[in-house]
Order: C-alpha cells, then sequence, then structure tokens
C-alpha cells in the first residue's frame, strides 16, 4: 500500500474507503474471468485507486491491470 503524506495513517486511508484490497481484487477477477483464464499476482493501492495485476495466459509476460476507484469500485481503466 502507497502512503499518502495528506493522511495521517493508513487507518484513516482504510476508514475512508469502502472497497478493501479483497473486494478489489474480486471486482478484479471477475472482470478479467470474462475473458482469460486469471491468477492474480498484485494489488496497489495508490491515490484512491486499486491496481490488481493478474496473469493471464501461460506465458510469464501476460500480465494485465486493472484500474478500480477504492470508494465505488468503479473499474476505471485496463490495460
Amino acid at each position: 500500500m502507497i502512503y499518502n503524506k495528506s493522511y495521517r495513517s493508513f487507518d484513516t486511508i482504510k476508514t475512508r474507503l469502502t472497497i478493501d484490497e479483497f473486494k478489489a481484487k474480486e471486482i478484479a477477477r471477475r472482470f478479467l474471468e470474462q475473458y482469460h483464464s486469471i491468477i492474480v499476482s498484485d494489488v496497489l493501492l495508490e491515490d484512491d485507486v486499486w491496481t490488481v495485476s493478474a496473469k493471464t495466459g501461460l506465458m510469464p509476460k501476460d500480465v494485465k491491470k486493472v484500474m478500480i476507484d477504492a470508494e465505488t469500485g468503479r473499474i476505471l481503466g485496463y490495460s
């Protein structure tokens, strides 16, 4: 998790967000499984956006990233 200096603690950030790490992984997994077989490999929170990385193929370089709004759970982007 990235610490945003404008907040006093991680607890303050977590209290303000409605989407936690587990929920972000579930949202990304459901989205990606529509198109790929996946294994979630990494989750990062930065500036109220969860970035979930998932391996999507047999090759190690086949990684997709889903950006999710940490307050609403809305998918903001995909690459």
